[in-house]
């Protein structure tokens, strides 16, 4: 009897942990595709570069992905090295605000991007 009921509690912690992986895998994906594709990434940051996505600041690093919608924010000395997709490089001095408002590259058709000084300096070179 009391092995039936311990077997009974297995079978009920296997089911609750299926179910709790379920959620965080949907919760996960969920959030990658509200992310949409990676369009570019900091190929170089020196000092504080951050990112702003979705009402959240990330401390960014070499390699770290950039999306449509971010917005990359140097601080007093730091200065960050972007490359998108499309091999376009964009350089940000020190105090800038960069947003990325619009972005929809398509290899053999018509590409469109939309960008925003907020403030500070870029230099672009495509």
């Amino acid at each position: 009897m009391i092995s039936r009921v311990v077997n009974g509690y297995r079978w009920v912690l296997v089911v609750l942990f299926a179910l709790v992986g379920l959620s965080v895998t949907n919760s996960t994906l969920a959030d990658a595709t509200m992310a949409g594709s990676e369009i570019g990434k900091i190929l170089y940051s020196k000092g504080q570069v951050e990112i702003s996505r979705q009402d959240k600041t990330i401390t960014s690093k070499r390699g770290a992905a950039i999306y449509q919608g971010d917005s990359v924010m140097t601080g007093l000395e730091p200065r960050g090295l972007l490359q998108f997709v499309d091999g376009t490089r964009t350089t940000l001095g020190a105090q800038t605000t960069y947003r990325i408002d619009t972005y929809d590259w398509q290899p053999a058709a018509k590409s469109t991007a939309v960008y925003e000084l907020v403030k500070g300096v870029f230099k672009t070179v495509t």
